[in-house]
This record gives structure tokens, C-alpha cells and sequence, in this order.
């Protein structure tokens, strides 16, 4: 397969916390770019949100992996924050969706200041769990451990944590520029 031309995308991936009685938020959020040159982080998702409209581009492409979790998230907060679900983005503080019926999800497009931040899923791509994925294609980066216990609002993540997430971001950025080097760059693996 021959090289396709450079195409620059972001991964991204929220640690959440929270219950029914207090609501579910996010406690830590990371991101980073195709080849890990950076590393970002925050602690709520207002700053996500935020930090998206600064992206290079008019059309920031950002990947989660398993985007149903990570993207119901964002789904709420776009609709309390003045957002209104279209079928066509045709202004501001509007977003769009792919979902099935089955509810999985493919995309969600929103805008925010000048730009379209397109989000999809890279399980869709890479359909293995991250814990796999550094051993599936000879990355020499892994998937970390953290425990899972529940985190107050305003919990400051520790520098473990955000180690943590750091990874958890670098690992599906490695395997998606592979696979975009091999011009794997479809929404799925299988189209």
C-alpha cells in the first residue's frame, strides 16, 4: 500500500467519575496529535471543550477509543451548553451524530468558535481493548493501571494519573499512524 498524504487527527480520552444522585463528570481528560508531539490534559470537560477550538485546522478530526462512553459525555454537556442536535450543521452551537439504532457511535460534529471538531471512534478502527493494543503491533508503550475508585468534583488528578492518561491517549495515536501510513484512513476498518 502506498503512502497517503499527510493527515493530521488528535486522540483524546476522559477518566469520569461521579453517580446517579451527583451526576457523572469528568475528572481528567487528555489529549494528544498522530505522532505524540504533545500531551495535553485538564480536569473537567468545560476545558476540553475549550482546548478543541484552539486545534490546528477548520476541521480538527479527534478520535476516541470506544467514543460511545467518551462521547455521551460530550453529548450531554453539548446540550446543556446551548447546543441543538441538527442533521446539518449549518451555524454555530449546533452538533451532529452517527449513531445506530444499536447505539453504536460513529461520529459527533459540533462547532465551536470557527471550526467543525469532528469525533469518531478508533474502537471502530482498532477493534481490540487498549490493554492489547501495545503487544498487537509491537509498540514499546502500554497500557498503565489506576484504580478505578470514585473521585470527588474538583479532584486533582495525580502525577500517576495523568501518566496514565497520557498513555492511554499515546497508545491509539501510535496504531492510528500506522494504520494511516499504511493508508488505512476510513472510518472503519472495514471500509
Amino acid at each position: 500500500v502506498g503512502k497517503c498524504k499527510k493527515i493530521n487527527f488528535y486522540i483524546a480520552d476522559f477518566e469520569t467519575s461521579g453517580d446517579i444522585n451527583e451526576g457523572m463528570f469528568v475528572w481528567l481528560w487528555g489529549i494528544t496529535d498522530r505522532k505524540t508531539s504533545f500531551f495535553k490534559h485538564g480536569n473537567d470537560l468545560d476545558s476540553f471543550i475549550e482546548y478543541t477550538s484552539m486545534l490546528s485546522g477548520k476541521k480538527p478530526k479527534i478520535y476516541f477509543h470506544n467514543l460511545r462512553y467518551d462521547g455521551s459525555y460530550m453529548i450531554v454537556w453539548l446540550l446543556s451548553n446551548g447546543y441543538t442536535h441538527v442533521d446539518e450543521i449549518t451555524g454555530d452551537n449546533q452538533f451532529t451524530t452517527i449513531i445506530t439504532e444499536n447505539g453504536l457511535f460513529y461520529e459527533i460534529k459540533y462547532t465551536i468558535k470557527d471550526k467543525t471538531v469532528v469525533v469518531h471512534d478508533s474502537l471502530k478502527k482498532i477493534p481490540i481493548a487498549l490493554r492489547y493494543m501495545s503487544s498487537a503491533y509491537g509498540l514499546s508503550i502500554d497500557k498503565l493501571d489506576m484504580s478505578y475508585e470514585k473521585r470527588p468534583r474538583g479532584y486533582v488528578a495525580t502525577a500517576d494519573e495523568i501518566e496514565y492518561q497520557k498513555n492511554d491517549v499515546f497508545v491509539p495515536a501510535q496504531v492510528l499512524d500506522i494504520q494511516y501510513t499504511q493508508g488505512l484512513t476510513k472510518m472503519t476498518s472495514s471500509s
